[in-house]
């Protein structure tokens, strides 16, 4: 695998996502189940996603563009992939996707990086979906993310240089004639509204409407500030749905298509890449870094966590999702490197246990001297939660544990530690409970371990702030964000 981002995360107070050591497959009971996989040790960095019809097509960071035939949801049929005319041999990597549904066409681009120098668009015939041919490739000096076919045009979202307007042509050529900056900070994707308008996601602005009656000159009608960074949407009717990051999934209203409004932001723990709105199932679908999250819509104004499906290598370590998909009550996920077909029931409740953090880190102690930390265990299914045992390694104690969780009861859990002597350790605590796609869930618990854990006392160690300033940690009484990880 090729991370995007190699950083190091230190935090002085408890947090992580959800532990899982349960393989990902349909389980008896669960709202959520796995209909197929496809993909392997060959596959990495699987972004985008983009269905039509049958067909889902996705990116792939080492296997280029891929399309599959998902007329059978249960039953996913690899039709052709297919590598770049800009880009390295060894590492095809394109990051978005856009489909020309009358053509059959596949748009794909890439942004600049170490891999790819430049920005570039290629499209390809899809129409004989065995033999996707190449019609059209060029790069460009602006650095190009989520696209959307609109009509004739082919928006692109372009971070500093805004959005770009491209007229496209019957050879599959595309030629920019318009552009637009102003009041647009930071934009992720694109997609299409009603009439000459489209909406784009613009990342810690929030949402933006542009009116493309004159392409050549695209008005911005209005912005709508909210919480997060708007990476993704996905609308239905007079609703659209917002991945926001590290602030969850928003709702928002466009009965007024010109002055969207905001009706809720439901957080979620991890990070909000994708989402996609199943008809059927009357469901949006996020995409939520180490997990799955399934909201009922109803109400149609109120946002109700329906379900979860933990992403997870079936060895406890997690894996994430980077792109989602939705068709009915189905969900095609890009799972880093798996492309995974799930199916939503809205008539099966669960219960659903959610631990954090997966790993818990224990104040340093000598030998014989008793140290100990906190997790906190919800309960993020639709009926009671009970937990049948637990079970801890030598040395851990484990105590307050609930007997059971109502729908979104939270309750925090004491595991102690007592040494025999002071060398490293490294355990885990197995909770044994009636979730059904994870009855036994595990998280590490380490001690005595080198580095700084919660609980150390530091000296010695001075950084650089945001202002300008220094702070040095043992003159500092709080909480400390030393590092985040940067995300997609």
């Amino acid at each position: 695998m090729r991370p995007f981002f190699t950083t190091l995360v230190l935090l002085t107070g408890c947090g992580g996502a959800s532990g899982n050591n349960s393989p990902n497959r349909p389980v008896s009971g669960d709202p959520i189940v796995v209909l197929d996989d496809y993909g392997g040790s060959s596959f990495a960095e699987l972004l985008e996603v983009r269905t039509w019809g049958d067909r889902i097509a996705f990116c792939s960071g080492v296997q280029g563009l891929n399309l599959y035939d998902a007329e059978d949801a249960e039953d996913l049929v690899f039709l052709d992939k297919v590598s770049f005319a800009n880009s390295s041999f060894s590492y095809p990597r394109c990051q978005h996707l856009a489909i020309d549904e009358d053509r059959e066409w596949i748009y794909v681009s890439a942004h600049a990086d170490r891999m790819a120098p430049q920005p570039w668009i290629e499209v390809f015939d899809a129409s004989s979906p065995t033999d996707l041919v190449s019609k059209w490739s060029g790069t460009f000096d602006e650095n190009l993310e989520g696209m959307e076919v609109h009509g004739d045009l082919l928006v692109v979202a372009a971070h500093a240089s805004g959005v770009l307007v491209f007229e496209t042509s019957s050879d599959g050529s595309v030629e920019q004639i318009g552009q637009i900056s102003v009041g647009l900070d930071n934009p992720w994707s694109v997609r299409s509204g009603p009439g000459d308008l489209v909406y784009v996601a613009n990342g810690a602005s929030g949402i933006a409407v542009l009116d493309l009656a004159q392409p050549a000159a695209p008005v911005l009608l209005t912005t709508l500030e909210l919480e997060g960074t708007a990476k993704q949407l996905d609308i239905d009717g007079d609703r659209m749905f917002v991945a926001l990051g590290s602030a969850g999934v928003g709702l928002v209203s466009i009965e007024d298509p010109r002055a969207p409004t905001l009706i809720e932001i439901e957080d979620t723990p991890g990070s909000a890449l994708a989402v996609g709105f199943g008809a059927s199932a009357e469901a949006v679908f996020v995409s939520d870094w180490n997990d799955l999250r399934v909201f009922d819509l109803q109400g149609r104004d109120d946002l109700v966590l329906a379900g979860r499906e933990p992403l997870s290598f079936g060895s406890g370590a997690t894996t994430r999702s980077l792109g989602l998909a939705a068709r009915d009550d189905v969900m095609f996920s890009s799972n880093w490197t798996e492309m995974v077909s799930y199916r939503y029931d809205p008539d099966v409740t669960a219960p659903d246990l959610f631990v954090t953090p997966d790993r818990l880190g224990l104040p340093d102690t000598a030998a014989g001297e008793m140290t100990w930390n906190v997790v906190s265990v919800q309960n993020h299914g639709t009926r009671t939660l009970s937990f049948d045992s637990v079970r801890a390694s030598a040395r851990l104690e484990v105590s307050d544990v609930p007997e059971s969780l109502a729908p979104g009861e939270r309750a925090s859990v004491r595991i102690e530690w007592t040494p025999s002597n002071e060398t490293a350790f490294n355990g885990d605590v197995t909770f044994k409970t009636d979730d059904p796609d994870q009855p036994d869930l595990v998280i590490g618990v380490f001690g005595n371990g080198a580095g700084i854990t919660i609980g150390d006392t530091v000296s010695g160690l001075v950084f650089p702030t945001l202002d300008g300033g220094t702070l040095a940690l043992d003159e500092h009484d709080g909480p400390v964000l030393l590092a985040y990880f940067a995300t997609f």
